[in-house]
């Protein structure tokens, strides 16, 4: 699992690493509550601290820059869309290793994998642990529907949400065009990707880990199963950081945001690793 706002923390600690922040004309009003519970403003959060705020609420951004509200099975936090490689049959789903200018792609610490076109529709549905309203639009194509993993953020996430439209019967994804969202035999997938770019392959990949995490659509069938996010105590105790650093103030709020920054961490890391010994 990827814990997001942990591995934001860390970057917002190495002072090199600074990240633009997130302008938004309107803030959801969850949001807006969350903001307000600790007396701060949306303004003056640091450019990584709103991208954890945004994580933990559940809202991704389009490449239009308008917020979609992401959705998890009732009583789950967002760290529940992350899915490891086993879930996969690789009877229904292609899952292929990166690689970046013809070469296997590897990190200090991993090997990256993804599934595009040749990953069936059933298999992604029934695998999927996040969910997009069916009403939602202006949201931009891509073919790529999984990724692991991005455990590691080397830099500050451009977190978007795409859509991919997949053909009820075959393995690959339907055309592109909008003509394909009248078809019936076509569903559109959606997918929750760390970085604003478009993959096609395991031949396009960045030279950095990242993740993809596929979403189905949230229908009046479904509505009941799934629930906006359960937000995480980690982010609040940041957000109570923040305040009492916005005050001059210092002292036990921080340090006990710093321990259990490297808690978690660490565990996460013990995880990663725990997952990779069950690969071999």
């Amino acid at each position: 699992m990827i814990d997001v706002p942990a591995q934001l923390h860390r970057l917002q600690q190495q002072a090199a690493l600074v990240a633009e922040k997130v302008l938004l004309l309107n803030l959801p009003a969850l949001l807006s509550r969350r903001i307000s519970e600790k007396q701060l403003q949306w303004k003056n959060l640091s450019g990584v601290l709103q991208r954890a705020l945004l994580w933990d609420t559940g809202l991704v951004l389009t490449d239009e820059g308008k917020l979609v509200q992401v959705y998890v099975p009732c009583g789950k936090s967002m760290g529940q869309i992350f899915l490891p490689r086993q879930v996969f049959d690789p009877a229904t789903c292609d899952v292929g290793a990166c690689h970046s200018n013809g070469t296997a792609h590897a990190t200090t610490t991993t090997t990256a994998y993804i599934a595009s076109q040749n990953c069936s529709r059933k298999a992604i549905e029934s695998a999927a642990q996040c969910a997009i309203e069916d009403a939602v639009t202006g949201i931009s194509n891509n073919s790529a529907l999984w990724a692991e993993d991005g455990s590691n953020m080397a830099t500050v996430p451009d977190i978007r949400i795409y859509q991919s439209i997949m053909s009820a019967a075959s393995n690959a994804t339907a055309s592109m065009s909008t003509t394909a969202l009248t078809n019936e035999s076509s569903a559109v997938l959606y997918t929750i990707h760390e970085q604003q770019r478009t993959l096609t392959s395991t031949e396009d990949c960045p030279t950095q880990s990242f993740f993809i995490a596929p979403c189905v659509q949230r229908t009046s069938a479904n509505h009941n199963e799934w629930c906006a996010p359960e937000r995480g105590g980690f982010v609040d105790l940041w957000l109570d950081a923040e305040f009492a650093s916005s005050k001059g103030e210092t002292g036990a709020g921080v340090s006990s945001l710093s321990l259990i920054i490297l808690v978690v961490l660490v565990v996460a890391t013990m995880f990663d690793a725990d997952a990779r010994d069950f690969e071999r």
